[in-house]
């Protein structure tokens, strides 16, 4: 007997459901030769599957900011914070609105937020990557990283 197929999730990739589209446009502009300093910040670096996010976290703390890992992960029960080695580790759904807000909290309340280094664009970390969910996955995160920043340039009586 045939299984039924599972059904997809629509409500990242149909129109009309609710969804904001955020769009970035990238132009050319001169470059500085002023390097950013970041020394006392604490800088976001989003998890990637590579293991790059420890290497960038550990350059930044070599040329004095703080620097945190932000692990997005579909279907993650409830924001976390962990310990591992001396790296602090937040953990959340990006498709989690309430996840994503708890994370930027966190992130403010650690004090003098500097930035956000994103090295996984398309894939979350622990989800598996195939060719059917890559369009999907990757809209989810984006997504995330969109509400995030959307908390950083506002004030918290607006989320």
């Amino acid at each position: 007997m045939d299984e039924p197929l599972p059904t997809q999730d629509t409500t990242i990739t149909e129109p009309g459901t609710g969804l904001r589209r955020w769009q970035v446009e990238v132009e050319e502009c001169e470059g500085i030769v002023e390097e950013l300093d970041l020394r006392g910040r604490l800088v976001v670096v989003t998890e990637d599957c590579w293991g790059l996010a420890e290497l960038v976290c550990s350059e930044l703390e070599r040329r004095g900011a703080g620097a945190v890992r932000l692990s997005l992960e579909l279907l993650h029960k409830k924001f976390t914070e962990e310990n591992d080695g001396g790296r602090r580790i937040l953990r959340a759904d990006p498709s989690s609105p309430g996840q994503i807000a708890e994370a930027a909290q966190a992130i403010l309340n650690s004090g003098n937020f500097g930035g956000m280094i994103h090295l996984a664009p398309t894939h979350l970390a622990g989800h598996e990557w195939t060719t059917g969910d890559a369009d999907t996955t990757g809209a989810v995160v984006m997504q995330g990283l969109f509400g995030l920043l959307k908390h950083f340039d506002s004030p918290p009586e607006q989320w």
